[in-house]
């Protein structure tokens, strides 16, 4: 199996992908690399192959692994989310005046998108504890309670929408998660800029 980490030929990768994998994580954190996805024979290996890597031998004739910087990386989802976090402005807007005027069948798409997008938040944060070569140099002080006010609101907003309290529900919507999302905004950008350089997994 022929089997190359950005471009490069990778030596001592072996014939199966849990082989190829670990020779490319070895260089990886040499460099201050992390793998971040991976074509064979020009198709694109799926995230459960990463996860449960298949025992046939060998797993492609050609494999080609994809690095980037993790900083970088993570920086760029923290960047991410809260620019997503500012769109949900219109969208707060949006399903609190429908459930203010009586329109509650106009509220799900509001919801679903509100729910998608806060719940990405929390998986970006969680994140940065888990990429490899990524610290926080500074803990965020904010960030812990800043977690914790949000289950809360979102689970008020979930019990409202069950019990179908309306009134609390707008009151969620036009003014507790807004006022979340601006809060959470300067977490994000805090929890960016005291990150630093942390050695990988492995490293030498």
């Amino acid at each position: 199996m022929r089997t190359f980490l950005d471009g490069e030929p990778l030596g001592s990768a072996g014939l199966s992908l849990s082989s190829a994998l670990e020779a490319a994580r070895r260089r990886c954190a040499a460099g201050h690399r992390l793998v971040v996805s991976a074509v064979a024979d020009g198709r694109t290996v799926p995230f459960e192959d990463f996860d449960r890597p298949p025992a046939r031998e060998p797993y492609a004739q050609e494999l080609h692994f994809v690095t980037a910087d993790p900083l970088g990386l993570v920086r760029q989802s923290l960047t991410d989310a809260a620019e997503a976090l500012a769109a949900l402005e219109p969208v707060h807007r949006e399903a609190a005046e429908a459930v203010q005027t009586g329109r509650t069948d106009r509220v799900v798409g509001p919801l679903q998108d509100i729910l998608s997008g806060w719940q990405n938040v929390s998986q970006v944060l969680h994140l940065v504890d888990r990429v490899p070569g990524v610290a926080v140099g500074s803990p965020v002080e904010d960030a812990p309670r800043a977690l914790a006010d949000l289950a809360e609101r979102l689970h008020e907003l979930r019990r409202s929408l069950v019990s179908e309290d309306w009134s609390s529900l707008a009151d969620v919507l036009a003014y507790d998660l807004p006022s979340l999302a601006e809060r959470w905004r300067g977490v994000l950008g805090e929890v960016s800029r005291g990150l630093v350089r942390a050695p990988a997994a492995g490293a030498s």
